[in-house]
């Protein structure tokens, strides 16, 4: 059920996107994380974050995105009637994840982990500002050419995602399949479909404190993740299809 309440979230902020065009400027997003780093501090790095949210090349891609798409998140927020409270800087913890202004806005089994004071609990959580942030851009090409060429993916009832073709599309190509999902099932594959958002991903360390049942920690562990996409890449070398991944959409190790 709380699986549900998520996908209905999902549905629903993706059909709002679709049934009304709303545009904002990219730099207004980058603005008000300024804003937000010189009020709140840097938290761990946010500048950098900033820094390549704002970039040239990141701010060019993000309204090629906006334009595709018909609308972008902070337009459609800036635009939604919401409670003062819900803002950048507020606070998210066990003393206010109940109040009736949040309740609306947050899904019921996270709620729950603000007020866990066991093993899975959460201390607090501190909303941002809500900025352009997009697939990449060989991402970007690859769809905006599907909807040049009027290519449209088919989401069938047995659970495939299919091109033009018949093939199953995660596992041929690159782009994303709908853009304005009409329905659940849209929305899922559309999801399904950002996969690890880039041809490569690459962590190196990931560092994994395990702790007790008292929260004291008992081992820690260093690994390095790979993964990678096999098909329609565009943005690293090796460019298109990985050699012998026929039907494989991703995979990766972790060492």
């Amino acid at each position: 059920m709380k699986f549900k309440t998520m996908a209905a979230g999902l549905v629903a902020a993706l059909a709002l996107g679709a049934s009304q065009v709303a545009l904002a400027s990219p730099e207004d997003g980058v603005a008000a994380w300024k804003a937000f780093i010189a009020q709140n501090g840097e938290g761990g790095g946010r500048s950098k974050f900033v820094d390549a949210l704002g970039s040239a090349e990141a701010l060019a891609i993000a309204k090629r995105w906006a334009a595709l798409r018909g609308y972008d998140a902070p337009a459609l927020l800036k635009s939604a009637n919401l409670p003062p409270e819900l803002k950048p800087g507020t606070v998210i913890d066990a003393s206010n994840v109940d109040a009736a202004w949040l309740k609306p806005y947050i899904v019921g089994a996270f709620a729950e982990r603000f007020k866990d004071a066991g093993w899975f609990g959460w201390k607090k959580a501190v909303i941002v500002p809500t900025a352009s942030y997009y697939m990449p851009k060989g991402t970007l090409e690859q769809t905006e050419d599907a909807k040049a060429k009027g290519i449209t993916f088919n989401a069938t009832p047995d659970g495939n995602l299919l091109t033009p073709d018949g093939k199953f599309a995660l596992s041929t190509q690159g782009a994303m399949p709908f853009l304005n999902p009409k329905d659940g099932l849209e929305a899922t594959w559309s999801f399904v479909a950002h996969g690890i958002a880039n041809d490569n991903l690459n962590f190196h360390p990931i560092t994994m404190d395990v702790c007790n049942s008292s929260s004291n920690l008992e081992r820690q562990y260093k690994a390095e993740l790979w993964w990678q996409k096999m098909h329609g890449r565009k943005d690293v070398a090796p460019f298109g299809d990985i050699n012998g991944m026929d039907g494989v959409v991703e995979g990766g190790a972790v060492y």
